[in-house]
């Protein structure tokens, strides 16, 4: 699922770097309990979408976004 959501911010994103891609994934995830049972937690795709937009200095991308919104 993870990698899934790294190939749709690659896609929006081509000039971020696959590192700081996957590190706003990590940095936006959700806890939903101990990191040992759950890892870093449910992935916020939405919130990456925007990390990733500020931290590439470019607009989010509107149709991907309302994309993402809807599922």
């Amino acid at each position: 699922m993870v990698l899934g959501a790294l190939g749709l911010l690659s896609e929006a994103f081509p000039s971020c770097s696959p590192q700081v891609l996957a590190q706003n994934i990590l940095d936006t995830a959700v806890s939903i309990g101990p990191a040992r049972n759950f890892g870093h937690g449910r992935l916020d795709l939405v919130a990456a979408f925007e990390m990733s937009a500020k931290s590439c200095d470019l607009p989010v991308p509107g149709a991907a976004l309302q994309q993402v919104r809807k599922s």
